[in-house]
């Protein structure tokens, strides 16, 4: 199994493109991390509504903000 942890300070549109791509092309076993720092309303409902059911993907938000925080919650 494949686990990517990807540390952001926001969700953007660029991290949404990126996460949309990788879940296409990976086609074994795989779980993609998302821990995030700032919490967008407009963002974190894009991210839930787009991929509401996959439980490949995982939205977190970290209350601790840095990179080191970030890590250890994913």
């Amino acid at each position: 199994m494949l686990s990517l942890i990807i540390p952001t300070r926001e969700l953007d549109n660029y991290l949404f493109e990126t996460v949309c791509k990788y879940s296409l092309s990976f086609k074994n076993d795989y779980e993609i991390i998302i821990v995030y720092d700032v919490n967008n309303e407009y963002q974190n409902k894009r991210f839930s509504d787009n991929f509401i059911g996959n439980i490949r993907i995982k939205l977190l938000h970290n209350l601790i903000k840095g990179l080191n925080n970030a890590l250890n919650l994913g």
